[in-house]
């Protein structure tokens, strides 16, 4: 659910970070495509952020949920600030990346922690398809 809540929302943000720089704050068509893929980049990036702080800080776990938190900050500032201005939308945006670098680089691990080295439901845990289903 954690993984399934992390790219709904990032891709429901990518589309209406578009409408909002465009229609709301009134920005040309280059400078909105420019920060939707900057957008982009950024939140793929912070995935060495989210993996270093996960191995030499704070751990796997505390990392995930912290991920989550900051994720969630981003989007309130991003859901009540736009009063504020297209800063406060950019600020959004930047605080918003870094909370699925967090919790991308760390999921999958948390979940292949949860098994033993060379258990076969290992790779269960990974795809929405049951042990029993025919892999023909």
């Amino acid at each position: 659910m954690t993984e399934f809540w992390e790219r709904y929302g990032f891709l429901l943000t990518q589309g209406l970070i578009v409408l909002l720089l465009s229609k709301v704050y009134g920005l040309s068509d280059t400078i909105t495509f420019t920060v939707s893929g900057a957008f982009v980049a950024l939140l793929y990036m912070t995935s060495f952020l989210g993996g270093y702080l996960a191995d030499k800080v704070l751990g796997t776990f505390h990392t995930a949920v912290l991920g989550g938190w900051i994720l969630c900050l981003g989007y309130l500032g991003l859901g009540f600030g736009y009063h504020f201005g297209p800063e406060t939308a950019f600020i959004s945006l930047a605080v918003i990346a870094v909370g699925p670098g967090m919790i991308k680089s760390n999921t999958a691990t948390l979940l292949g922690n949860a098994y033993p080295v060379g258990d076969t439901r290992r790779d269960y845990g990974f795809s929405i398809r049951s042990k029993t289903e025919h892999h023909g």
